[in-house]
Order: structure tokens, then sequence, then C-alpha cells
């Protein structure tokens, strides 16, 4: 989620800034910029905002589009994303989660110094790869998803925001320990008693291999098609009047704001 696609790869209509699709995000100096890659994992890197705000703009052009991506590479959900915790150095126990939530919240308090009433209109999680290398953690990671799903529509008060969940491929951890994490994150898509909450299947995505520094990240193409993924699978939400959204990755958090 935090992004290892090529930015000098993307072609049309990615590989210019998108000024109609603001993005805040941990490395744009918490400052609003037009969508355009260079902002994932590490410049000259992207992840699936940019495919993804192209297509939310047109599945809603009549909306102002304010993508939110916090996103950390090999940050496990267990520990590292933990809702409860306190931590305030990067070491300890749910640091990332509490570093996303100051980093959302300035972004919608820039918003309303500049007199919007923005709304958010859901949330994007593309993680789990982490947990699956701890066997201990993949035990855990359904009852750790529902905990994260609940601790951030109550923290943004949210409560039925749409929730998307997308599935780890099978090359990251044991055989076993993988699939506990894929399967937690199905049961979880699945649940009707979780209102919109679905996930995605990400196995048809391309990927780096060897001898790139990455593999089994998503290359630039699969990073374009994860974008639209998540946008496709967003289209059917209802209006921010009446839900929620926001976002997650690799360890990275994608969120956006719609307004009417």
């Amino acid at each position: 989620m935090a992004g290892r696609g090529q930015a000098n790869e993307l072609t049309t209509p990615y590989n210019v800034a998108q000024t109609s699709v603001k993005l805040w995000s941990n490395r744009t100096g918490n400052a609003w910029v037009d969508l355009q890659g260079g902002f994932g994992a590490e410049s000259p890197d992207f992840g699936p905002e940019v495919s993804f705000g192209y297509a939310v703009k047109r599945l809603f052009p009549a909306d102002e589009i304010y993508l939110i991506k916090y996103g950390i590479p090999a940050t496990n959900l267990a520990f590292n994303w933990k809702p409860s915790g306190t931590g305030t150095v990067s070491t300890a126990e749910g640091y990332y989660y509490n570093v996303f939530q100051d980093t959302t919240n300035a972004a919608i308090n820039n918003l309303v110094a500049a007199g919007k009433s923005p709304s958010i209109a859901g949330m994007v999680w593309m993680q789990g790869e982490s947990d699956a290398l701890n066997t201990s953690m993949a035990n855990v990671y359904e009852a750790n998803l529902r905990n994260l799903i609940g601790a951030v529509r109550t923290d943004f008060a949210t409560p039925t925001m749409p929730f998307i969940v997308g599935r780890i491929t099978t090359l990251w951890g044991t055989a076993a320990n993988n699939a506990k994490v894929r399967t937690a994150e199905d049961a979880v898509g699945a649940d009707p008693t979780l209102v919109n909450v679905s996930t995605v299947s990400t196995d048809s995505l391309s990927l780096w291999v060897s001898p790139h520094a990455y593999p089994n990240h998503y290359d630039t193409q699969g990073q374009i098609e994860l974008g639209t993924l998540f946008a496709n699978q967003f289209a059917p939400t209802p209006e921010p009047s009446t839900c929620v959204l926001a976002g997650t990755g690799f360890l990275v958090l994608v969120g956006y704001l719609r307004r009417r």
C-alpha cells in the first residue's frame, strides 16, 4: 500500500499531476498537493492512490476529492497498528495508528480552516503481510482487524464507515500463517454484521520479481490495477451524508474525503 510502483513508468492518464484530486500524506509536508506519482514507499515510487483518485473522481465528478495517505512499509497490525496502544515512539505499541490519527485529523482540520465541510467517505486497508510472517500474529489477525474497524469508526465518529480490505497474496509467510490471514480477511468482509465492510482479491495483480529490490510487491501495473480495484469496490457506497470512509495499506493508510 505504501507503494513500490515506479513513477517514471506511469503513462497517460497517470503520468501528470491530477489537479482535481488532492493528496495529503506523511510525505507531502503537511500540505495538500495535486495527486501524482512520487509519494510511495520512497521517491520516485507510487502506490494505489494514483489510479484510485483518478477513478473515484470519475465516479463522483461533482465531489471535491481529498485523499489522505499514511503509509509505512513492513509494519504489523498486531503491535504497530494496535488502536489501544499509547506509543509515542516508533518502537512502541500502537505508534503508527496514533500517528495515522494525528495525520488524518491534521488534514481534516486544514480543510475546515479553509472553510470547507469535509465528510470522510471511507477507508481502504491493504495489509497483513507482516502478520503472516509471525504465527502468533497470524492467529489473532481476524480479531485484530475487527478491532481496527471498530476503532477507526469510533475515533472518527463514523459508525457505518465503508471499509474495504485488500486480501494479501499467497507469497508472504508460511503457507499456514498466510492462509490464516487471508481467511481472516475474507471472513471479515463476508460478515453481514459488519455493515459496509468488504474484501477484494489481489491475486491477479502483477508483482515485482527477482532481481528487483522488492520482489513480491505490486509492480507498476499492479499498483495501477490495485487502485482501480479499490475504486470499483467503492463505487456502490452511499453518499457521505449517510456514511463515511478512510484507508490503510501494506502498513499504510489511504483515506479520502468526499464533499458534496
